[in-house]
């Protein structure tokens, strides 16, 4: 009705229809005017070849990868002049009634040479070794032995803790470990 009838037969081609596909170059003729009218080339989805040095920069690359992801360096904060260290775990009592962790770290206690007192610091095992605990030994601190491996200290574990002092557990590997920690710390006591 008013339009042409189709033939079966598809090998005729009028020239001006464009063909266009992904990934293959386009055909280029003298009527193709850019957008800008500048004459340079229209912007298409072709496949684009890689320079040879990426290719190969791309195999060294690859080389390093399969040796395995990068390695962390880890250099824990160490404090100077202690006169005790241990590992241990920190845990701090909650209001709830339960304790909770705060972080493994190591030990260290510290003469104040200005007063002769002892400073108790527990640094995390982190890189940036963030203070678990940080507070001066004192004879009014209560220090008492907690089930097997646990040793019970009750202060302010960082100066930024308000009152009232609360119960701190520091956990250790082994019973012996904890009676001995026991030990320095009521012998570092003034």
């Amino acid at each position: 009705m008013g339009k042409a009838p189709r033939s079966s037969n598809m090998s005729t081609s009028t020239a001006s229809a464009p063909s266009f596909s992904f990934g293959n170059p386009i055909a280029s003729s003298s009527t193709d005017l850019s957008a800008s009218g500048s004459g340079q080339k229209p912007f298409a989805f072709s496949n684009v070849a890689q320079p040879d040095n990426a290719k190969e920069s791309k195999k060294e690359d690859d080389a390093e990868e399969d040796s395995g992801p990068p390695k962390v360096e880890f250099t824990p904060v160490v404090e100077k002049d202690y006169i005790f260290t241990t590992r241990c775990k920190v845990f701090v009592k909650k209001p709830d009634g339960n304790y909770g962790d705060r972080g493994v770290g190591n030990l260290y206690l510290k003469p104040i040479k200005s007063s002769g007192k002892v400073q108790l610091i527990v640094r995390a095992d982190t890189n940036l070794g963030n203070l678990l605990c940080n507070f001066i030994l004192a004879e009014c601190i209560p220090t008492k032995r907690i089930g097997k491996k646990d040793v019970m200290l009750v202060c302010l574990p960082t100066p930024d803790v308000k009152p009232p002092p609360i119960p701190v557990l520091l956990r250790v590997k082994s019973p012996e470990e904890a009676d001995n920690l026991l030990e320095v710390l009521e012998k570092h006591k003034k």
